[in-house]
């Protein structure tokens, strides 16, 4: 069953970021079987599930080539995470 639309309503006409918060539910995904707890940023979210099916699939990473993670802006490596020189701590 695809996961209802009512916990992406929170990112639509926004900018998805790392520190985004997904709204909670209490449909099971891999990494949370329990259902997303309330304020868990789109950022864990997205690492936790990625970490669940890339051990599952046997993949040693995935690439993400767009600037995800690293700034609000496509084909970009500076934004909050990355200042040019080193990353947020």
């Amino acid at each position: 069953m695809a996961p209802p639309a009512r916990h992406l309503r929170r990112m639509l006409h926004s900018l998805l970021g790392r520190r985004r918060q997904r709204d909670p539910h209490d449909l099971s995904y891999a990494a949370y079987p329990d259902g997303i707890p309330d304020n868990t940023p789109f950022g864990e979210f997205f690492w936790r599930q990625s970490r669940a099916f890339t051990s599952t699939l046997g993949f040693d990473y995935i690439w993400l080539s767009n600037g995800f993670g690293f700034s609000h802006f496509g084909w970009s490596a500076l934004g909050e995470n990355f200042d040019g020189r080193q990353f947020a701590r």
